[in-house]
């Protein structure tokens, strides 16, 4: 369900997020990202915390945030990430490649659905390294 005060609430907090139209204010876009309740708001949210940017770095609270979010490959990346390095949740090599798996199979599913520079690079970087798939140098 679309809700329109929650979009404009995730892209004040993205202008203040970027400095976009107004001053850089990383205290002010988390305010912003807390009050929408889009996921797009709640993986910004939990990028704050997961780099420090405003917020103190906090990396169980950035992992809370990503669980939160349902078919988002972007938060599946940062997951695999968190879960093959024990940041902010316990280390475990099976979740890792579970959210990998899911972020590949994620940003495979966008780019059928509309090309990406983002998504390509995203899938040609999983790849390469054979991050939730198999490993393709070419």
């Amino acid at each position: 369900k679309f809700s329109f005060q929650d979009y404009v609430q995730y892209r004040i907090g993205k202008q203040y997020d970027r400095g976009w139209g107004t001053e850089k204010d990383a205290e002010k876009a988390a305010a912003w990202y807390r009050k929408s309740g889009t996921d797009y708001a709640k993986f910004s949210l939990g990028n704050l915390y997961f780099y420090g940017n405003g917020v103190e770095q906090d990396y169980e609270m950035a992992a809370k945030l990503y669980h939160e979010i349902k078919e988002f490959p972007f938060s599946d990346l940062k997951l695999a990430w968190m879960y093959s390095k024990g940041a902010g949740v316990e280390q475990d090599d099976e979740k890792a490649e579970k959210y990998s798996r899911a972020a590949f199979k994620g940003f495979e599913k966008m780019e059928r659905k509309e090309k990406s520079d983002l998504t390509e690079y995203q899938l040609g970087k999983m790849s390469y390294y054979g991050q939730g798939c198999e490993q393709n140098l070419e």
